[in-house]
Order: C-alpha cells, then structure tokens, then sequence
C-alpha cells in the first residue's frame, strides 16, 4: 500500500492504458498478471496455514488488488495523512478482508 500512495501517479496506469502503445502495454499486463498470481499464492499459503479464512482466494484478490489500485484516485502527497497513516489503514481492511485469524502457536 505504501507504493500506491508514494507513487499514486504511476500506479493510476490502469485507468490510462488506452493511451499506451500495444507493446508497453503488454508488458505492464504481463507484470501485473504476475503480481496477482503473487497474492493468490500468498493468500491461498494464508489459507492452508490456518491464518486467513476466505470464502473464494480468487475473488477476494481481486478485492485486495482493487482497494490498492484506488488510493492513487484520491491521495494526495499533501493531503491530511501521510503514506504510512494511509497504508496503516489498508492493511488493516486487507487483514480483514481475507479473515485473518493470528496462530495461537
């Protein structure tokens, strides 16, 4: 979360891929299918450890992917709270999007 508010204009790319050639287009689909198949895996290694309780990994990934990529529509450097304050909070709401249940162990 924290990349998403220090680089909030980068990170709005989603919304503006139209204006990107074909080529660098595919690239940056290319890296952010690999980052979804990142948290998958780690949500899907939460699950089997006994730590996060979804009721579908891939679903809720799309959740998690979604509320990241929003901060760069609404954050602003010199806003009221700082890019630590900010990902404080989203990890916060992430933890409970996936059901996260600390391990008594």
């Amino acid at each position: 979360m924290l990349n998403m508010t220090h680089r909030a204009r980068q990170s709005g790319l989603d919304s503006e891929l139209r204006h990107v050639s074909p080529a660098n287009r595919r690239v940056y689909a290319a890296t952010r299918k690999r980052f979804e198949m990142m948290a998958v895996d780690l949500v899907s290694d939460g699950v089997q450890c006994g730590v996060f309780e979804v009721d579908d990994v891939d679903e809720s990934v799309r959740a998690l992917l979604g509320m990241g990529q929003s901060i760069a529509r609404w954050y602003q450097i010199d806003g009221p709270l700082t890019p630590d304050q900010v990902a404080a909070r989203y990890v916060r709401i992430a933890l409970r999007i996936v059901g996260y249940r600390p391990n008594d162990s």
